[in-house]
């Protein structure tokens, strides 16, 4: 005889319980937006009751909190996940990760980070509880690409923080035109001349150094 499968401790279920509330998180703002996700609709989603959510997460905010930092996480093993398969060109690895992060910001996790992100305009609570969050992993994303860039010969730190931060307004403005309903053809062209027009730069700026232009894992 097998023997019964061994029960879940309470913190597994308790993990168990928040992961499926940050999933229906996710998947609320991706299909309804900020404005119309509440705790309620959440737990309902989730499948869990109303005082399961609140032993959770006791507020709207506390639970987006949670939300940012998830779908930063999964971005992080995305992008990771990516440049760790082989060797690349300084160029090729700098626009692989424009193409991961165009995949992400249109992904229920980017919409749902977006979204969360845009409302802290509005919504002072939220703004208190998430900005530190966001905040930190800005800085963290900008450290990462400057490495990449400074690995490839490119240590001009006001060059690489102002590089990454056109891909992502750009990535983000493509997003939400796609979300809006815009064209996706017309959306998928814009992403390409981004795509093309950074490239060019890249090269440009690779060309004056005397690195290799390779970067290895």
């Amino acid at each position: 005889m097998t023997a019964p499968p061994a029960r879940m401790t309470q913190a597994q279920r308790s993990g168990r319980t928040r992961e499926r509330l940050v999933t229906a998180a996710i998947d609320a703002l991706y299909r309804y937006g900020y404005a119309a996700v509440s705790t309620t609709l959440v737990a309902e989603l989730a499948g869990v009751s109303r005082g399961a959510m609140l032993h959770q997460f006791s507020t709207k905010a506390q639970l987006m909190a949670e939300v940012a930092e998830t779908t930063h996480q999964r971005n992080i093993a995305a992008y990771r996940s990516t440049l760790s398969r082989n060797s690349l060109t300084a160029e090729a690895r700098l626009l692989t990760l424009l193409d991961v992060g165009w995949m992400r910001h249109g992904s229920p996790d980017g919409v749902a980070h977006d979204e969360i992100r845009s409302a802290t305009r509005s919504d002072p609570e939220l703004a208190e509880r998430v900005m530190p969050v966001l905040l930190r992993h800005a800085e963290e994303t900008q450290e990462t690409f400057f490495r990449l860039m400074a690995a490839a010969g490119i240590t001009d730190r006001p060059v690489s923080d102002a590089l990454l931060t056109m891909a992502v307004a750009a990535l983000r403005g493509l997003a939400l035109e796609k979300a809006l309903g815009q064209d996706e053809a017309q959306v998928e062209a814009a992403f390409q001349q981004l795509r093309r027009t950074l490239g060019a730069d890249i090269r440009d700026r690779l060309a004056r150094t005397e690195q290799p232009g390779v970067i290895y894992v």
